[in-house]
């Protein structure tokens, strides 16, 4: 026969058997809430870093274009430079020949 004491020996371990399993549901919980936090931090962390690298990329970018303006300017006044010289060239050999028939 069972009696009031086994009763309340049984419903103590029914409530303790509660309390383990809801303190371990917790302490899950909270694990798992730890990883997410460290995980948004790790995302914040490889944002910044993905920022940074972009903005150097960037201005590598920016640097490059302004050097290759610059040498294809250089090129061209080089290029027109070379031009009119030859031009000059024929005009003075032009008018050489003008000067020699009249």
């Amino acid at each position: 026969m069972t009696t009031k004491a086994d009763v309340n020996v049984a419903a103590l371990e029914y409530a303790k058997s509660l309390r383990d399993m809801y303190t371990k549901v917790a302490d899950a919980a909270i694990m798992a809430q730890a990883r997410n936090e460290r995980g948004v931090e790790e995302l914040k962390t490889q944002t910044d870093t993905a920022q940074d690298v972009v903005q150097a990329v960037t201005k590598q970018a920016q640097k490059q274009t302004s050097a290759f303006e610059a040498l294809t300017q250089q090129s061209v006044d080089t290029y027109r430079d070379y031009l009119q010289g030859v031009v000059s060239f024929y005009e003075k050999g032009l008018e050489a020949v003008r000067q020699t028939t009249r």
